[in-house]
């Protein structure tokens, strides 16, 4: 079986349409568990216009709506018609299958979504395998590509797909190693500073609404993970020396006593800068300046004001490259009433998939945050990009309580 291939400029500017065909199966297809004669369901979705290739492709009940579906077994192959209503509904088989009374509709899993290319006398497939199953949708990862000639029948379309559909097997069939850091020990973040006051909560609604209403092209919400909340205390270290370790410690003591700390590296303000975290921290009597000289003891350290950081994160992956970001909205408090909001675009992880490009991942940060930007303006809120880290504006609230105390 042949490599797949990536499609020339030429068959890629003469697509007008995606053809999509999602295929279920038995479990047993694609994890090695007991399983039976259950047949291939082959459905046809709605097609797509354009020719944009996909890392991964989201489907909610609602996008697997068909009027028929193939069935292959070892009989051959027969069409039967189905009623308007979702073939796979989250979690189980949909309305669509449940009505024709089969009796192992419990045994079948999303396999796989074909997407075919209309390139003209030939064509190319993305085969995506089913990589997470939610209530809310489920999710594929495209794993290979294949051309084939036009006229190649869906059950043979099917069937070749199958040979590629164990490609990256480990990590599909694993949630814990789906995704993969492309730079690893470094965050990647563009900050917008806000400059009204504003509630960040309304705000993540607003952009969680805006990601379901599909005005951030080529994002969709992380199924399962749409929008998380967080708050929490942090002392903040500014490292003095040695030079070459500039940057700061953070500690927030955690539920159970013991702490987290992040180390923060860098000599000025960037996109990226160095981070890495220490876990579970015993620290006796709560001493941090203790602990530091303790466990770095060739290091000089600044004690900034501490903080309270409320933060909503409303996270999305790129369909396109499969690149996960964070919009995580800020809203920092320091002693003597110095406030701080932020809205962060932040890259988190790469899903693992064939064709990972690592070249694209600034421009799409750089899209998202054009996006939240175009947004922010359509709110009404007043916001400037920037780069400016917590480390510079404790250092400034630093310097005005100082001039206030003078």
């Amino acid at each position: 079986m042949p490599d797949p291939l990536t499609p020339d400029a030429t068959a890629t500017a003469t697509a007008t349409r995606v053809t999509r065909h999602l295929v279920l199966g038995d479990i047993s297809r694609q994890y090695q568990v007991a399983g039976g004669n259950t047949p291939l369901l082959a459905v046809e979705l709605a097609p797509e216009p354009g020719d944009a290739h996909l890392a991964t492709e989201h489907l909610r009940p609602a996008d697997t709506v068909a009027t028929g579906v193939l069935v292959l077994d070892g009989d051959g192959e027969r069409t039967v018609p189905l009623s308007a209503a979702p073939v796979w509904a989250g979690l189980g088989a949909g309305p669509a299958l449940t009505a024709l009374g089969r009796d192992d509709l419990d045994t079948l899993a999303p396999l796989m979504l074909l997407r075919t290319h209309d390139t003209g006398a030939e064509r190319l497939t993305e085969v995506m395998v089913c990589s997470r199953v939610r209530s809310l949708g489920v999710l594929f990862v495209r794993v290979a590509r294949f051309p084939h000639p036009a006229g190649t029948a869906l059950p043979e379309l099917v069937r070749e797909a199958l040979g590629y559909s164990s490609r990256l097997a480990d990590s599909i069939v694993f949630e814990g190693s789906a995704f993969s850091v492309l730079e690893p020990e470094i965050e990647i973040e563009q900050k917008v500073n806000l400059l009204d006051e504003v509630s960040i909560w309304q705000l993540a609604q607003a952009m969680c609404a805006a990601a379901e209403e599909g005005r951030y092209p080529g994002f969709f919400l992380d199924p399962g993970y749409e929008l998380t909340r967080w708050q929490y205390a942090q002392e903040t270290f500014e490292v003095l020396a040695p030079r070459e370790h500039a940057g700061y410690f953070g500690f927030t003591r955690m539920p159970d006593g013991r702490y987290l700390m992040k180390i923060k590296r860098f000599e000025r303000d960037a996109l990226r800068r160095g981070e890495k975290f220490r876990l579970n921290l015993d620290i006796p009597g709560d001493d941090l300046d203790a602990f530091l000289a303790r466990e770095y003891p060739g290091y000089s350290f600044h004690r900034l004001p501490p903080l309270v950081r409320a933060r909503f994160d409303v996270n999305l992956e790129s369909a396109a490259t499969g690149h996960c970001f964070s919009i995580e909205i800020d809203d920092v408090t320091v002693a003597g009433g110095h406030k701080l909001r932020q809205a962060e675009i932040e890259y988190l992880k790469t899903r693992v998939h064939e064709g990972v490009d690592h070249d694209l991942l600034d421009a799409e940060l750089y899209r998202l945050t054009e996006l939240v930007e175009e947004q922010l303006k359509q709110l009404g809120v007043r916001a400037e990009r920037s780069l400016l880290s917590k480390l510079t504006f404790l250092r400034e609230c630093e310097r005005r309580a100082a001039g206030s105390d003078s």
